[in-house]
């Protein structure tokens, strides 16, 4: 069984053909203008970095949604080479600086590499685990609530609290930013829940839901600098393959 569903993971040539030069240029567009907001419009790298993600994600669940699991491969390919690209050529690339966060100095491209491989995990052990029907919501919570918390806690976050980073080098994120993350993961589950037909709308889906949204803002409260990509994938995929459409 594992190794069925690991073969799923393996774009076909037309796949590649489609896909691989779709997540190529769709990233290097995305990142190109994110590079330009920061450089020539002085957005904050918050921002940029975000915007970023929030496509990226979004992106992969049409893509799952349209082709499954092995498409998203070959679009994370394309994806993973423009990264690759910025990161060798470091400071100074456009690409490089929409994701590359000042305060992670002197660890800017740890702080991509490292979310880079977490996201990468946390898509393939979903998909494997529990398909990409179920992944889908994962890149929504993981794209959309993580996305907008960032921005959220930096402009408006007034009451932080301190998480593990690198070599103990301590990070913050804000109440504001978590508060984010709960209720857009619960609108993000309430519309996944309703485009799969799970069950009709009900105060016990409701209280599902919002349950379930309270534990993706806690797993991703506590999750280490750089590693919640994983895990805002994994638990909100799990979520959705033994309590939604299981």
């Amino acid at each position: 069984m594992l190794i069925e569903s690991m073969l799923r993971l393996i774009p076909t040539a037309g796949e590649l053909v489609v896909w691989f030069p779709a997540g190529l240029i769709w990233s290097f567009l995305t990142l190109v203008v994110c590079g330009k907001l920061k450089v020539d419009f002085h957005w904050q790298t918050p921002f940029t970095r975000k915007i970023n993600h929030f496509v990226i994600f979004t992106s992969a669940a049409v893509v799952s949604l349209t082709g499954g699991t092995s498409s998203v491969c070959a679009f994370a390919l394309g994806v993973s080479s423009v990264i690759a690209w910025a990161v060798v050529r470091g400071d100074g690339n456009l690409l490089y600086e929409a994701m590359a966060r000042e305060r992670d100095a002197p660890h800017r491209t740890y702080y991509i590499v490292v979310p880079f491989l977490s996201t990468a995990f946390g898509g393939i052990l979903s998909n494997l685990l529990w398909g990409h029907q179920a992944a889908v919501l994962g890149y929504l919570v993981a794209g959309i609530a993580d996305a907008l918390a960032e921005p959220v806690g930096f402009r408006f976050g007034r009451i932080r609290y301190r998480v593990p980073s690198r070599a103990g080098r301590g990070t913050t994120r804000s109440v504001e930013g978590s508060m984010t993350v709960l209720t857009a993961s619960f609108i993000i589950s309430l519309i996944y829940a309703l485009s799969r037909e799970v069950s009709p709308l009900s105060l016990s889906l409701l209280g599902l839901l919002l349950g379930l949204s309270l534990l993706f803002a806690v797993v991703e409260a506590l999750s280490p600098h750089g590693c919640d990509n994983a895990l805002l994938q994994i638990v909100p995929s799990w979520s959705a393959a033994v309590l939604l459409l299981g």
